[in-house]
């Protein structure tokens, strides 16, 4: 049923990208290439899942990551007696990240030079591994000033999350190297596992808990036209503001008393855009 879900939702994205160009098929001139370009993501966030205590993980906060995007352009002349146009994208961009916070030290276990087992209160590190990716759909009205070839783009973006994989480890990052987590009972029966030897604790594998499937955003910007032939290549910036969130819930694992991690949960993305289009005119 989700496997459905998500290929209706890809085939009303891609049609939306189709007709918004069929719409102005009596238009003066059209445009059809790539998009490409690398773009920095920043993560205005608090959140938490819990995995052992919430104590223990901390509260995940502000954060930017980048990397790069690539898909269609499409761009449509309207004739209204000044040079507007219509300009659409549809893109994947990605990108993966890692969340790490020295947290408190951990009671862990080492044998010392006369072999015998002692235990040792070491640091430890906590780590939010995830990967986040979207198909993104933008429809923009862009409005060229006369003879300088600058224009300026503002509309909408629609995007679909194909990717949201996340893992939770907690690590022994501190002194003695040959210490180890202290077996306990009940990491087997919460699903955690033991790795590195003994030195990392997986406690969560698998999609962000109460992601959103959609996001939607104000999108505006600048382009510069250079017309070389039959070709249009058009360098721009972008940002895209979010009107949605990441998450749509909050950790209720958490006692109702700790304010710090039920009281202001938040997760929202803000995408800045350097790229160019390529598109041929006709």
């Amino acid at each position: 049923m989700k496997t459905h879900f998500k290929i209706r939702s890809l085939i009303f994205i891609l049609s939306l990208f189709i007709a918004s160009q069929a719409a102005f098929s009596q238009s003066l001139q059209s445009g059809i290439g790539i998009t490409a370009g690398y773009f920095n993501a920043y993560n205005d966030v608090r959140y938490v899942y819990n995995c052992y205590s919430c104590q223990c993980n901390g509260v995940m906060e502000n954060f930017n990551k980048g990397n790069y995007f690539a898909g269609l352009s499409l761009e449509t002349s309207i004739n209204v007696g000044i040079e507007i146009s219509l300009l659409t994208k549809l893109y994947y961009n990605s990108f993966s990240f890692v969340y790490t916070k020295v947290q408190d030290r951990y009671p862990s276990t080492y044998v010392d030079s006369m072999g015998r087992e002692q235990i040792e209160f070491t640091t430890t590190q906590y780590a939010w591994e995830g990967k986040y990716s979207l198909l993104s759909f933008d429809i923009m009205p862009k409005i060229t000033i006369p003879n300088l070839k600058l224009g300026i783009f503002f509309g909408f973006s629609f995007s679909y999350l194909l990717d949201s994989k996340y893992t939770e480890i907690y690590r022994l990052v501190g002194e003695p190297h040959n210490a180890r987590f202290t077996d306990n009972p009940e990491f087997a029966q919460n699903g955690y596992r033991l790795s590195d030897d003994g030195r990392s604790i997986y406690f969560k594998e698998g999609e962000i808990p109460y992601k959103n499937d959609f996001r939607y955003g104000l999108k505006f910007g600048l382009t510069y036209d250079y017309d070389i032939f039959k070709f249009r290549i058009s360098p721009f910036v972008s940002v895209d503001y979010p009107l949605s969130s990441v998450i749509n819930g909050i950790n209720t694992n958490c006692p109702a008393s700790d304010s710090l991690y039920r009281g202001d949960f938040h997760w929202k993305i803000t995408y800045l855009q350097a790229g160019i289009d390529l598109k041929y005119m006709f």
